[in-house]
């Protein structure tokens, strides 16, 4: 079921026609059938001076586990837009929401233009958690990353993206065949190089995953090749669990709204060959010399941190 899951998730949500970045996706706006011109877009300066973000501090008791599972049989996949792990579908992030709420109540109204239910309202107190355990059904990379902090990008990052099924939710848009409706929950993990640091070299998740991706062919045709394996997909994450959380999309045509985002602060530290393997299976002349959407406008919607600090944001 979970593999069939996945593979409804890369052929139907994922936008089916070919785009580039040579417009920094700007032409993405003019796509029929996309909300990739809506307002509740992904991705975003978490932390920025040149525009008014709203913070407020993440309900702890609704901040999620961020779990990940050790697969086997996992393989690398160049689909000509970026590289993805491709495994049966696995037990990852717990996510907590308010009990008896829609998955992304923690979030407010929906303000964007796609066809969403509009009649949420924003968490108020009382609420206790209820859980869903997310299905890790895809980990993709982009270079450099689309997340930007203070107005800058960090010189990659990787999203863990999450099937959440929660019946008759009207927030879960996302069609998987007869499986039903489920939602989407992304974790985002932004990576340093570390130019001199032979730890990070020696890094033992990101090198199985460099022993598939240096394989790939340099100009972009699409590729599979196996993984070492068990591969345990928690080293690929940074020890901190500190993170921004908002409602955005996802970040390929056809941008899809209402994908609850969860963005860790502490970028992962990995070592300049892994980085220099990474671009180099992911960049070709066909793509352009970055598969990163720029980062988009905020507009309405807040940004949940789990250590918010009053002292050093504006007030909502």
């Amino acid at each position: 079921m979970f593999k069939f899951i996945c593979v409804i998730w890369m052929a139907g949500i994922a936008f089916a026609a070919e785009y580039d970045y040579f417009s920094l996706a700007e032409d993405w706006k003019q796509l029929d059938g996309t909300w990739c011109a809506s307002t509740e877009q992904t991705p975003i300066d978490l932390e920025t001076d040149t525009e008014i973000v709203r913070y407020k501090q993440m309900p702890m008791e609704f901040a999620p586990t961020f779990s990940m599972p050790v697969v086997t049989g996992a393989t690398g996949n160049n689909n000509g837009h970026n590289v993805n792990l491709e495994f049966q579908g696995s037990p990852g992030v717990i996510f907590r929401f308010p009990k008896g709420r829609s998955f992304t109540s923690l979030n407010g109204p929906y303000t964007g233009t796609g066809p969403l239910n509009p009649g949420r309202k924003m968490l108020s107190s009382g609420f206790e958690p209820a859980l869903l355990q997310g299905t890790l059904i895809d980990v993709h990379w982009h270079v450099p990353s689309e997340h930007a902090v203070r107005g800058r990008l960090y010189p990659a990052e990787a999203h863990f993206v999450h099937a959440i099924s929660h019946k008759d939710d009207p927030d879960c848009t996302y069609m998987a065949g007869d499986q039903g409706p489920f939602c989407l929950g992304v974790v985002g993990v932004l990576y340093e190089v570390h130019h001199d640091d032979t730890e990070t070299e020696l890094d033992e998740g990101f090198t199985k995953v460099m022993e598939g991706f240096k394989n790939f062919p340099s100009d972009g045709q699409a590729d599979t090749q196996p993984l070492p394996e068990p591969l345990d997909l928690a080293s690929l994450l940074p020890e901190s669990k500190e993170f921004w959380h908002y409602r955005g999309s996802l970040t390929t045509p056809g941008c899809n709204e209402n994908v609850t985002w969860f963005v860790l602060q502490e970028p992962k530290a990995i070592g300049w060959s892994h980085f220099n393997s990474l671009r180099n299976s992911i960049l070709h002349d066909d793509l352009g010399d970055l598969n990163a959407r720029p980062p988009l406008p905020l507009n309405s919607r807040i940004v949940f941190k789990s250590n918010y600090d009053e002292d050093i944001h504006q007030v909502v």
